[in-house]
């Protein structure tokens, strides 16, 4: 889960996030599907829009994982509670112009090997990054398979930082950050991969998902 937004409240969120999974699967001896949680947190979301006493949530939330088949699944939940589906998606500072890029540029033969996906994923990253960093770090996450997470390109004057937090019971990726950080999230085939990147420049859904 990647959020974007008020940190205190993401800790919030993710820990009754935790709790809803374990309970999950002490009842049904089964994990949370992607679609679960999302709808979980989403409800969480708006029953505070609407409760005496109680302020909503400052947070945007991408979730991503794997359903029980292996299809890699992405979903974002705004602070109303609302949720979508997603091939991509970005949140954050920046993401405005990420999202532009990828309406151009995101088509099934860009995303058919891994390899080509993480290089999109970098290509988008480049259309909002700053100077001053010096390297790109990129999470890929599999099915059933450790978190990975890449250095890339050292040279470049880029700067990318993750806080990474493993949510067992689902094997989403939990990312802290507040509003001045940007995230990008990717499904394609196999993998879901990460980025995100530290943004002082005030740049803020393209397609849903397609079944």
């Amino acid at each position: 889960m990647a959020f974007a937004g008020l940190t205190a409240d993401a800790r919030i969120v993710i820990n009754r996030a935790r709790v809803e999974c374990q309970s999950h699967r002490l009842t049904v001896e089964d994990p949370v599907t992607v679609e679960y949680i999302t709808r979980y947190i989403a409800s969480l979301k708006q029953r505070y829009t609407q409760s005496n006493g109680r302020r909503p949530f400052g947070i945007s939330a991408l979730i991503v994982g794997f359903d029980f088949d292996g299809t890699p699944r992405l979903y974002q939940t705004d602070p109303s509670g609302t949720y979508h589906a997603w091939k991509a998606n970005a949140i954050g500072r920046g993401a405005k112009s990420v999202r532009e890029f990828l309406e151009k540029n995101y088509t099934d033969e860009a995303i058919e090997t891994d390899d080509l996906t993480i290089k999109l994923v970098i290509k988008a990253l480049l259309e909002v990054v700053q100077s001053g960093g010096k390297n790109i770090e990129l999470a890929v996450m599999r099915r059933e398979q450790p978190l990975k997470v890449r250095l890339l390109f050292a040279s470049l004057p880029l700067s990318l930082f993750l806080i990474l937090s493993l949510l067992i019971c689902l094997n989403l990726i939990s990312h802290f950050c507040t509003d001045k950080y940007f995230s990008l999230f990717f499904v394609a085939k196999e993998c879901c991969c990460v980025c995100s990147r530290y943004l002082v420049s005030d740049k803020q859904q393209f397609f849903p998902w397609q079944n």
